[in-house]
C-alpha cells in the first residue's frame, strides 16, 4: 500500500505541473453558453451549449465528458475547453462532470455517481441519448459507462440501478486505459469492501459480453497506452463494430502525447479528433 501511495503523490504532483500552467492560459470560445457548477448528488457538473450555426436545441443528444487523472487526480476544468470545442463542432450539448476521486471512494462509488448525473441530465435537460467520451481513466469510465448503458444485467451485477432514463448513441475514447491490474496503481483503489465483477478491471471482455455502440478511437505515437487503443480498434473491427481510428504522428507542430486532444483541441490533429467524435454522434 505504501508503494501505491507513493505512487499516486507522485502521479499527483506530475499532473500539476503540466496542468496550471495550461489552465492558467486558457482562452474558451465565445459561441459557447455555459451552465457552471450544476449541483446534482454530492457533485457539480457543466453543460455547454453550442450558439452557432451548428447547433441542434431540440436535440434529445448530449455529450457526456469524463475527465482523466488515474481515478486519483483533476476535475471537470481540465476538460472545458476541450468540451466546448467539441460542443461548437457537434453542434450537441456537452455535459462535463465531476466524480468522487480515488481512494476518497472506490469504482462503484465513481459509476453510481456518474449514473445519478445521467439521471439528472435525463430529468433536467430532457437528454436521453448520451453519447460517452473522456480521456485516460475517463476513457475508461466511458468506455464502461456506455457498456452498461447498453446491459441491464452487468449494471445489477456490479452493483448498479437497473433501470436507466437513457440510451448509449456512441463512445469516444481519448487515449482510455481499458485494462487494469487489481494490486497494481490504480486498480489497487477500485475496490473498498465490495468485490467487483472480473470485466470492471478488463474491458475487452465487457465489450464482447455487451456489444458496443458506434466507437471513435483517439491515440498518438507519444501516448503510453497506444498499443492498448490499438488493440481495441482491432477488438472492434474482429467484432464488426464499425469504430473509427485515429493514430496521430507528432511533428514539429503538434506532438500526439498521452490526451494531446484534450491539452491542445484547436491543433489541427487533435481538432481532427474532436471531428470524428462528433461524426461519430452525428452521422
Amino acid at each position: 500500500m505504501d508503494l501505491f501511495a507513493r505512487q499516486r503523490e507522485t502521479f499527483i504532483k506530475n499532473c500539476i505541473e503540466f496542468d496550471t500552467p495550461r489552465l492558467q492560459s486558457e482562452e474558451y470560445p465565445s459561441e459557447v453558453k455555459v451552465d457552471s457548477d450544476i449541483k446534482y448528488g454530492k457533485h457539480v457538473l457543466d453543460v455547454y451549449w453550442p450558439q452557432n450555426d451548428k447547433a441542434k436545441p431540440d436535440s434529445k443528444d448530449a455529450f457526456f465528458l469524463i475527465h482523466g487523472g488515474a481515478f486519483v487526480y483533476g476535475s471537470k476544468e481540465l476538460d472545458k475547453r476541450f468540451g466546448m470545442y467539441l460542443a461548437l463542432e457537434s453542434g450537441l450539448p456537452v455535459v462535463n462532470v465531476n466524480y468522487t476521486l480515488m481512494p476518497e471512494g472506490d469504482l462503484k462509488t465513481i459509476l453510481d455517481e456518474l449514473f445519478q448525473a445521467v439521471d439528472y441530465v435525463a430529468d433536467n435537460y430532457g437528454f436521453n441519448r448520451l453519447h460517452y467520451t473522456g480521456d485516460s481513466a475517463g476513457g475508461y469510465l466511458a468506455f464502461i459507462m456506455s457498456c452498461l448503458t447498453m446491459d441491464k444485467s452487468a449494471r445489477e451485477e456490479a452493483g448498479l440501478p437497473g433501470d436507466i432514463k437513457v440510451t448509449v448513441g456512441s463512445v469516444n475514447p481519448v487515449c482510455g486505459c481499458y485494462k487494469n491490474r487489481k494490486f497494481g496503481f490504480p486498480g489497487w483503489y477500485f475496490e473498498k469492501d465490495n468485490k467487483l465483477p472480473k470485466f470492471c478491471y478488463n474491458l475487452f471482455d465487457l465489450v464482447k459480453r455487451t456489444g458496443s455502440p458506434n466507437a471513435a478511437i483517439v491515440t498518438g505515437d507519444k501516448d503510453f497506452l497506444r498499443k492498448e487503443n490499438q488493440k481495441l480498434k482491432n477488438l472492434y473491427d474482429e467484432m464488426g463494430i464499425k469504430a473509427e481510428f485515429i493514430d496521430a504522428v507528432s511533428n514539429d507542430d503538434e506532438q500526439a502525447f498521452h490526451v494531446f486532444p484534450i491539452a491542445q483541441p484547436t491543433k489541427p490533429q487533435a481538432f481532427e479528433a474532436v471531428r470524428m467524435f462528433a461524426r461519430n454522434a452525428i452521422g
